[in-house]
């Protein structure tokens, strides 16, 4: 719960810093100058499509059999940590529509409010949902992958002149707090490591009880009956 309250913090932080100050605005003007000289086409061409028609689509496309898969196996706990990751997007979609216009210190940005990025907010929030419904503890190369598909989903809103870094930014806090919340109110971690402890310790003695159970005991049968003799 601290851990999300204090990324929340740092969400507003950065609201107020980087659109609502000079000196943010134009670090935020020279970040995203920074990203278009160095980031050309096709590489912008596609990372923006990926972030502002494929992701969401593919998002919905692959949390969707978790979340069955989930479902049938009752674990309900995934399931609430992913509905509460969930409501991320939404709260970014309504932030960004109901914020103010963003102040004119005379530096080259859009007027009206883009923070926080929806689109942004919605690959993230799907990639943290994807490692919170994986079936068994995740391995190292699920957490790699989904993190770099949230990084290039906020990357691809910048490079596509739908957001700025500021926004993307604002996006992955507000991502982050939300999913130090469900970690927090679900128990996710403690009962990942739980499942995955009680299935490594179930199966080596399951199977040894049936190959060797049965001749161990007839073997202490047999010298039993000698020391009889």
């Amino acid at each position: 719960m601290v851990a999300g309250a204090a990324l929340f913090a740092l969400f507003v932080v950065s609201y107020l810093v980087s659109v609502r100050s000079a000196q943010g605005q134009r670090l935020d003007s020279a970040t995203n100058n920074f990203l278009h000289n160095h980031i050309g086409s096709p590489i912008d061409t596609v990372l923006g499509e990926i972030a502002r028609d494929v992701g969401p689509v593919l998002a919905f496309v692959v949390v969707g059999p978790f979340a069955i898969v989930a479902a049938a196996r009752r674990r309900w706990w995934a399931l609430v940590a992913t509905t509460i990751v969930a409501v991320a997007p939404v709260i970014a979609w309504l932030l960004r529509r109901s914020g103010p216009d963003r102040p004119d210190f005379g530096v080259s940005l859009p007027s009206n409010n883009t923070y926080p990025s929806t689109h942004a907010a919605l690959i993230a929030s799907a990639c943290v949902a994807t490692v919170f419904l994986w079936p068994s503890r995740p391995p190292q190369v699920v957490l790699v992958v989904a993190a770099g598909a949230a990084g290039l989903g906020a990357l691809g809103n910048v490079v596509s002149y739908a957001h700025l870094p500021s926004d993307v930014l604002g996006s992955l806090l507000l991502v982050a707090g939300a999913t130090a919340i469900a970690m927090a109110i679900s128990g996710w971690r403690r009962r990942v490591i739980v499942d995955s402890t009680n299935t490594f310790d179930e199966v080596p003695s399951s199977v040894g009880v049936d190959e060797y159970g049965e001749r161990d005991s007839e073997a202490r049968r047999w010298w039993s009956s000698e020391g009889e003799r």
